[in-house]
């Protein structure tokens, strides 16, 4: 073997070997990750942010279930009385009073279920919006990891262990965008994992 290519060889050896050689020697080396993964759903849900928008959306689908009782019970009583006065009615008359009844309730329940339309939506803008937020969170995650990418959990196959950041994540989506209703934080924060 030409000795140019064995020194080559042996210098390569040499490189690949460091890393082995430090961590034998106490000091822990770890290469600096690729890539990180982040379950964008836990993200949500576990963040001030997203616990915030989950809060207000139970408390809106709250005053709408208890909004839909009352107005069961109060169409309840109604067909009820209808029900009553239908001996005293003629055929004709009642059929009006019916439709007119029918009718109501199919607006009632189209007005309720606009309402509930409504609220999903909310919920939706605002994940949108949190997700817009997100920017200066993956910039300072880049920058302290070494990282050039994170990815969703959800759309790679398989990851080691260490690559999700979801927690560390969620401590900086806290720390920068806060529960979302002010701004909150310094952009170059970033908690310690």
């Amino acid at each position: 073997m030409p000795a140019g290519l064995r020194a080559i060889l042996l210098g390569a050896g040499l490189c690949l070997a460091a890393p082995a050689i430090a961590s034998a020697q106490g000091a822990p080396v770890q290469p600096p990750l690729a890539v990180l993964l982040v379950d964008s759903d836990r993200l949500f849900r576990e963040s001030a942010f997203g616990q915030r928008v989950i809060q207000e959306q139970q408390a809106d689908i709250a005053i709408l279930s208890t909004e839909n009782r009352n107005l069961a019970a109060e169409l309840t009583e109604e067909e009820q009385r209808l029900t009553e006065q239908r001996a005293s009615m003629s055929p004709a008359d009642f059929r009006k009073v019916a439709d007119a009844f029918d009718a109501r309730v199919t607006e009632i329940r189209r007005l309720q279920d606009q309402k509930e339309f409504e609220i999903a939506q909310r919920t939706e803008a605002a994940r949108l919006e949190f997700i817009g937020s997100l920017v200066p969170v993956w910039d300072a995650m880049l920058r302290q990891s070494g990282a050039q990418v994170i990815l969703d959990k959800r759309s790679a196959l398989y990851g080691l262990p260490a690559l999700d950041v979801t927690d560390t994540a969620i401590q900086t989506v806290n720390t920068l965008i806060g529960d979302g209703a002010s701004d909150a934080g310094e952009e170059d924060a970033l908690p310690s994992e």
